[in-house]
């Protein structure tokens, strides 16, 4: 029998909205035990974690606004109190713009994972990339693995092992957190997903949404450690997918 989880999601204190729906889908579902995590903003201290503005610029060609630094320190905080102190062998991580399909059979995904040594795996991606299936599960749902990064971190499962591999992946904030997510090669938990994805994201106001779509106008398109920077990034994802 695969092992339980428990369902985080992160969302700010003000955001009764969002919460209300929240609660309104997770009370339909039966099962794993939920809460929410009071998402920090980007001021807030976070030991051994700084954000580098410099390291932004280099490695995403801006600086992160404050909605992704925050979002990044609260996710971080998640995973750090999941290794040290959680009491389940997996976690659902969800931010508070999603929707599960409370019907889905997320244990059999575990399962999965677990039989195959997989730590980590998505339930939603914000871009199609090219991918292909590793395996079937019931309710015509697919496993794929993706070749790149698909981005995006609204709802992913992770075991504690896994949760430690990204975090001793992290050195400073220098990319937003999905794409710290999406460096496989750097920490070693491959790109899979659930398909058709059994969460969805809703199309509601995010602050986060507004710091990419109003810093992305302003964002590097060229200097010569940027580009270094993506050259080696792609020569080491390509290299990873090679041996994997």
């Amino acid at each position: 029998m695969a092992s339980e989880f428990e369902i985080i999601v992160i969302s700010m204190i003000s955001k009764e909205d969002r919460r209300r729906t929240v609660r309104e889908n997770l009370s339909r579902m039966t099962g794993p035990s939920w809460r929410f995590f009071d998402a920090v903003n980007d001021a807030a201290v976070v030991e051994g974690l700084d954000s580098d503005p410099d390291r932004q610029i280099v490695r995403y060609g801006r600086t992160l606004g404050r909605a992704e630094v925050g979002c990044f320190k609260s996710h971080y905080l998640v995973l750090r109190e999941f290794v040290k102190s959680g009491t389940s062998d997996w976690i659902m991580v969800m931010e508070d713009d999603v929707i599960l399909d409370v019907n889905f059979n997320f244990q059999e995904v575990i399962e999965f994972c677990e039989k195959n040594n997989y730590n980590y795996i998505r339930l939603f991606a914000k871009m199609y990339k090219p991918a292909r299936i590793i395996a079937m599960l019931s309710q015509f749902r697919q496993v794929i693995r993706f070749s790149t990064d698909p981005y995006g971190a609204q709802c992913y499962l992770i075991s504690k092992a896994g949760a430690a591999a990204v975090l001793n992946s992290i050195e400073t904030i220098e990319l937003p957190i999905d794409d710290e997510f999406g460096r496989f090669w750097r920490h070693g938990q491959l790109p899979l997903s659930v398909f058709p994805f059994p969460a969805i994201e809703t199309s509601v106001p995010s602050s986060l949404s507004q710091d990419r779509e109003s810093g992305d106008e302003r964002r590097i398109g060229r200097s010569i450690d940027l580009v270094m920077f993506r050259l080696k990034e792609k020569l080491r994802k390509e290299l990873y997918n090679l041996r994997h």
